[in-house]
Formats: structure tokens, C-alpha cells, sequence
């Protein structure tokens, strides 16, 4: 477990699934994620996580609060994109009522510090919406940078959209 003041990251539970398969079906959360909202049930979030945390190089962890491990905050993803890379893709989720709070600045820090100091990974690259100014805000404070636009990239509801790269270097 990784953990601050304010947020502890733990490995997954059944008795996070209903909160995490709240958050799988939120309609706009999911097209923030770059990702769909198909209906997930119980068993699919639980077959999710179970692909998720058995992937070579990857974690899952989620966000709860040291006082509270129960209420589920998010979660956040490392996939690593290759052993000689040295680099992950990170992915982060945050239950809309808890945005606009230091949680995902603590669990986006605790995973970068993880991912250097144990993974020996030496930079973590990110997707996010183009159009997701707050996200793309949130990123570039915390020391992301923007290495490229991939141009209509991600169908959502009929439209294509163009998905901003971005990376943060941990060595």
C-alpha cells in the first residue's frame, strides 16, 4: 500500500466492485477516460480488474482515504508500454465528488514516485480528450508535457476527436 495524509492506495476488493462498477457506468466519466460505458456489471468490473492487475508490468490500485478504506475515491493504472522502454501508460479515475480535492494529486504522485523508485520506470506517457482542458490543466501542473496531437482519434456518439499525448520523465 502507498499512502499520504489525505489518500492510501491498496489493491482492489470484491467489496470495491459496486463502487467501481458505478464509476465503469458513468456515462461522461468513461468518455473522459477515453473509454465506453457498456452496462458493466458485478462480474464484468470484477473480470476487468482481475485482467488489469495480472497484466506483466502493470498495477491497479485504488484510491480510498487512510480514515475510510471502504469509500471508494478512483483508481489509478500503470500498463507499461515495455520492460526496454522503461515507460507505462498511466490511467486515473476519479469519482466526480471527489474532484476539484488533492486526491488525484496524491495518488498521481505516490504512483510516479512507485513507478521510479521500484518499477525503475523512467517516464509515464498519457492519453487525454483534446477538448478535457481541466484534465490537460491538471496534467501540465504536475509536470506532464504535451508531445503530441493524435488527430481524430476517439469515436464518441459520432464524432471524432483529437487526443492530446502527453509524458512526464521521472529520471
Amino acid at each position: 500500500m502507498l499512502s499520504t495524509s489525505n489518500v492510501l492506495l491498496r489493491p482492489w476488493r470484491d467489496t470495491d466492485l459496486s463502487a467501481l462498477c458505478d464509476l465503469r457506468n458513468d456515462v461522461m466519466l468513461q468518455r473522459n477516460m477515453m473509454s465506453r460505458a457498456r452496462g458493466s456489471s458485478l462480474d464484468a468490473t470484477r473480470d476487468w480488474l482481475k485482467r488489469r492487475t495480472a497484466e506483466h508490468y502493470g498495477m491497479l490500485l485504488i484510491i480510498v482515504s487512510p480514515g475510510d478504506e471502504e469509500t471508494v475515491r478512483g483508481f489509478i493504472q500503470l500498463t507499461a508500454d515495455g520492460a526496454i522502454s522503461g515507460s507505462a501508460m498511466l490511467g486515473i479515475c476519479v469519482s466526480p465528488s471527489w474532484h476539484g480535492t488533492e486526491v488525484a494529486a496524491d495518488a498521481l504522485a505516490l504512483v510516479a514516485q512507485h513507478a521510479r523508485d521500484v518499477l525503475c520506470l523512467r517516464k509515464i506517457i498519457l492519453e487525454v480528450l483534446t477538448t478535457n482542458d481541466r484534465a490537460v490543466a491538471f496534467y501540465l501542473k504536475h509536470d506532464f508535457r504535451e508531445v503530441g496531437v493524435l488527430r481524430n482519434h476517439f469515436l464518441w456518439a459520432g464524432e471524432w476527436l483529437d487526443v492530446t499525448v502527453m509524458e512526464r520523465l521521472l529520471v
